[in-house]
Formats: C-alpha cells, structure tokens, sequence
C-alpha cells in the first residue's frame, strides 16, 4: 500500500504524520477509533476527512500491506 494520503512536513504539526492535505495527525484519528467514534463520526468531526481516510490511518498504523 502507497501512503501518499500520509505527510510529514517539519511546518505542519512539528512533523507528525498527518493526513495530507489537512492538519489532522493519523494518531488523532487513531485516537478516535480507540474511543469508540465511527468513522461517520470521526468524518462529522472533522470535516476535511473522507470515510476511507480513517481505514487509512488505522493501516498505516499497522505498517500497511
């Protein structure tokens, strides 16, 4: 699996992994997963994510395929 949907930039979040494009860090997301939210949940949150980019954060985490 590519992780183009992940970035780490020094000027964005000092580094973190983040969901490109945003300003939402994979492990805020992770977080959320953790805490019970559903995706459509994580989504209602914070709007600049998608649906699929939540099973993205979880791979990515994981290490990907």
């Amino acid at each position: 699996m590519s992780f183009l949907k992940v970035s780490q930039d020094p000027a964005v979040l000092r580094g973190v992994p983040v969901v490109t494009g945003t300003k939402i860090a994979v492990a805020t997301v992770v977080a959320l997963v953790c805490e019970g939210l559903t995706a459509a949940e994580i989504v209602l949150k914070h709007p600049d994510l998608e649906i699929g980019d939540v099973d993205f954060c979880l791979e990515y985490l994981r290490g990907g395929a």
